[in-house]
């Protein structure tokens, strides 16, 4: 949803388009840290997660045996960019490995960087 307000000043008026999704964020509270997960089948499903150098592993892995969960984890990460992305996602799914860059919170990276 996207909310359009009208600003007044004394020299001019223009239009401020504010997003659902960061109206009420502050800059703290939006997507900053760019990492890769990573996933494959194994005794279900196995997540990692690397720093976005490709390099650092993060401490926190993941066991799912559904992998709608992996889907879930894209969609908060805002993996799913455009049709394509998904489409990607989906085929990476269909094979039983694969990854994509999510963008995450403050928040949400701590809680990958604790074992």
């Amino acid at each position: 949803m996207i909310v359009a307000e009208f600003v007044h000043s004394a020299n001019c008026g223009h239009i401020r388009l504010l997003f659902a999704y960061t109206a009420h964020m502050s800059r703290y509270d939006r997507p900053s840290h760019r990492v890769y997960m990573s996933f494959f089948q194994r005794e279900g499903w196995q997540v990692q997660f690397l720093e976005a150098d490709l390099k650092t592993p993060l401490p926190r892995k993941l066991t799912f045996t559904d992998p709608e969960k992996i889907r879930e984890l894209a969609r908060r990460g805002e993996a799913w960019g455009d049709s394509e992305s998904r489409q990607m996602l989906e085929n990476a799914i269909e094979n039983g490995r694969g990854g994509c860059y999510l963008r995450l919170t403050p928040e949400q990276y701590r809680k990958l960087r604790q074992p």
